[in-house]
């Protein structure tokens, strides 16, 4: 029988691989595209995540730095009320900064320069003018005359400045990120003793209501805090040695020079506990990549161990705000070595960096946007997606005027 075909033509087989490649590489595409999709999301939210953590943590303690008293707000002051063997150790300051050289807003950084340093040197700079809510204080006839330090401080022979806080034994055995700025805060805690009476022995003490002594420190945990005393009139600074919950007693250390000065304040007044912490970047062991670090400063200006906040932090700075008219709100946002007060910082600004921890996350490099400057990925193969996170934080104790109240007249 004429004109019978068995099996299939070469051109009918060449079409039918034409279209069975065409529909592979179509789901070839579809994959790679949704792999590469998953990826820049998945680390655009892990980004978002870490950015607002952080915030979150700075944004918690700055808004509880700055406490001064009764009354945190105008021209309230805080009376030291001991010795310290650190010239810089000035935690009735509430918040200093350091800014790293040539780090100003809109200045091309180096953001890609992972370089550590010790905070020692001079690429960070404080503030060099006067910090007017710090005083000495010295016991008269008549009661207390603050003599308020308007100048650099006399250690001795030598005289040591405000820059010389950077220089602190402590402070430069710490390893930071070169190019990123420092925050030091001092933190009010949320206990409040009420006291009862001050007794002005060597070394003295104070009686408390016992009820007020939770979340205090008790049994064989280290005793060594900072109070604030206030009685609503006056402030004063003062390291702690022992606190007995049983007899409803305060002990202070030895180091408390000018604690005599505790009786001339009224009794019934308050005491408040104040933590100093650090916030600066680092490479954390092991890996090449900086992270966000919070160090607690202990009473005696020693430090205790880091801890790593959030990791692949690639920049950090801050803008304080700055009142000069005696108001509660910022009329300037400066960086640190701009400040002319310190006492007077009512918010601090802050900017960070932040970038996905794989190197993949994108199929190119991604151009963005940071602290007044467009920036470029470091190299062709650099596919990181960078991001950055601000946040404009209030300190609540200075702003508003905080007035701590409880069973003190």
């Amino acid at each position: 029988m004429k004109g019978i075909q068995r099996g299939s033509l070469i051109v009918e087989m060449m079409v039918s691989t034409l279209i069975g490649t065409v529909l592979l590489y179509g789901a070839l595409s579809i994959m790679l595209n949704s792999r590469i999709t998953y990826l820049a999301r998945e680390g655009l939210s892990s980004n978002e995540g870490r950015g607002l953590l952080a915030l979150e943590i700075l944004a918690n303690d700055i808004r509880a730095s700055g406490y001064r008293g009764c009354v945190s707000g105008g021209d309230q002051t805080i009376i030291r009320g001991f010795d310290s063997s650190h010239d810089w150790f000035m935690p009735e300051v509430g918040i200093r900064g350091w800014e790293y050289s040539q780090t100003e807003y809109g200045d091309a950084l180096s953001v890609y320069g992972l370089s550590e340093s010790p905070f020692s040197g001079s690429s960070w700079l404080p503030s060099t003018t006067p910090m007017s809510a710090i005083s000495n204080a010295t016991l008269g006839s008549s009661g207390i005359t603050p003599i308020a330090i308007n100048g650099p401080l006399t250690i001795g022979s030598s005289t040591a400045g405000i820059t010389e806080i950077a220089k602190a034994d402590e402070a430069g055995r710490v390893d930071m990120l070169e190019g990123s700025d420092v925050l030091e805060l001092w933190v009010a805690q949320p206990y409040v003793l009420d006291i009862n009476r001050y007794i002005h022995t060597t070394p003295g003490y104070f009686e408390v209501v016992p009820e007020t002594m939770t979340g205090f420190p008790e049994g064989l945990d280290d005793h060594e805090r900072l109070l604030v005393v206030s009685d609503c009139e006056r402030n004063m600074l003062l390291q702690t040695k022992l606190f007995n919950h049983v007899d409803g007693r305060v002990n202070l250390g030895t180091t408390n020079l000018n604690a005599l000065q505790l009786y001339e304040f009224r009794d019934r007044g308050q005491a408040l506990m104040i933590q100093g912490v650090m916030y600066y970047l680092a490479l954390p062991s092991g890996r090449d990549r900086p992270s966000l670090y919070r160090k607690e400063i202990n009473s005696d200006g020693s430090y205790k161990n880091a801890e790593e906040v959030v990791p692949s932090v690639l920049n950090l700075q801050f803008l304080y705000g700055e009142n000069l008219d005696n108001g509660v709100s910022a009329n300037t946002y400066v960086e640190a070595d701009s400040v002319t007060d310190w006492s007077r910082v009512v918010s601090v600004r802050i900017f960070m960096l932040l970038e996905t921890e794989r190197n993949n996350a994108a199929d190119q490099g991604l151009d963005y946007f940071y602290f007044g400057q467009n920036y470029s990925p470091e190299d062709a193969s650099d596919k990181r997606i960078r991001r950055e996170y601000t946040m404009t934080v209030t300190l609540r104790n200075r702003a508003l005027g905080l007035a701590v109240l409880g069973n003190g007249n």
